[in-house]
């Protein structure tokens, strides 16, 4: 009889958070806390993943949870990945457009998780989705100057991708893949962004199989990077009637393909080779948790202050600078040195 052994513990995913521009941060060893949207992942969930950030050098925040429902403040150390970062997001993309469409037909839920994407959203709850996938980080060339709290800038500089180069010419922007498998999530209302940013990768990769030369298969999402950069400011209203209808305002995030998909452009954003065998041999895990995301949700603690739900404890809130006084360019901690 074979011996019972040790079970290996299991790697938790890194979860890529965004925080809608409410939530409060700040440098590591400063005192100043800063409200600002970004991108951030916290440390400590996967080992392989934060030695892969460290590698690729990565700066990292403390970043504030206030106490709610039942759970008490903390402060965590995060990888702050700023307003622009690209994601391979492994699914074979959601059935409908909506979210609405989606969570309202169990047949279109079962589809969904069979797509590889968790979503719920039962009656007396927000909604919650989240996406897993290989995180992206763009490596701007020396000779291009972007702002990344200025989307436009961005956008400009993913449409050169669409234009041949001529030999030699590097590429504008380059792309620096984490191998190791993160989770996207969100919640509310950022469920719907998300849906719409995935709507428009498969807008994407319709196009993109104009260019596949003598390949059968059709291209699939992972195989193109999904570059996501901030979004709009919005006033949202609660849902939640112990909150009497009160609004606040959010930014939130989009992607940033162009309307104009070319040969040249997804070269520029295409997969490298050992991200699409990875992918592949994840995807069966992947749409099983995503039926277990159906039934159990599977968010972290939220990383941003949200107008939702009960707020229990001593909140013990750090003062940061107010959003409507941020300043005109992305806080050093937003920026890597790639950009």
């Amino acid at each position: 009889m074979a011996p019972i052994g040790r079970t290996i513990k299991q790697p938790q995913p890194a979860i890529v958070q965004w925080d809608n521009g409410r939530g409060k941060w700040r440098d590591i060893g400063t005192t100043p806390w800063n409200m600002w949207p970004c991108f951030h992942v916290e440390t400590g969930r996967n080992e392989e993943f934060d030695r892969a950030m460290h590698a690729a050098d990565v700066s990292r925040i403390e970043f504030f949870h206030p106490a709610k429902n039942g759970r008490p403040s903390t402060i965590t150390q995060d990888w702050m990945l700023g307003t622009f970062i690209g994601l391979h997001p492994i699914t074979a993309g959601p059935p409908a457009d909506k979210v609405s469409l989606i969570t309202l037909d169990p047949t279109m839920m079962a589809a969904a998780a069979e797509a590889g994407i968790g979503l719920r959203w039962l009656d007396g709850e927000k909604s919650s989705m989240a996406v897993r996938g290989f995180l992206a980080l763009p490596n701007v060339a020396d000779s291009v100057t972007i702002n990344p709290d200025q989307p436009e800038t961005i956008r400009a500089l993913l449409v050169t991708l669409t234009e041949e180069r001529a030999a030699g010419r590097p590429a504008p922007i380059t792309w620096t893949v984490i191998p190791v498998p993160v989770q996207l999530g969100v919640s509310s209302n950022m469920s719907d962004v998300l849906m719409d940013a995935l709507v428009d990768h498969r807008r994407v990769c319709e196009a993109a199989d104009d260019f596949r030369d003598n390949r059968p298969e059709e291209v699939t999402f992972h195989e193109l990077v999904l570059p996501l950069v901030l979004g709009h400011e919005v006033e949202w209203t609660s849902r939640d009637p112990r909150k009497g209808g009160s609004s606040t305002t959010v930014y939130t995030f989009a992607s940033a393909h162009p309307a104009t998909i070319t040969k040249p452009y997804v070269r520029g954003v295409w997969r490298k080779a050992d991200i699409h065998k990875q992918a592949e041999s994840l995807f069966s895990g992947i749409q099983l948790w995503a039926q277990r995301y159906q039934r159990n949700g599977g968010l972290p603690q939220e990383a941003s202050f949200d107008d939702n739900g009960d707020v229990v404890g001593s909140q013990e809130a750090p003062t940061a600078r107010p959003i409507v006084e941020r300043p005109a360019t992305q806080p050093p901690s937003a920026r890597r040195g790639r950009l």
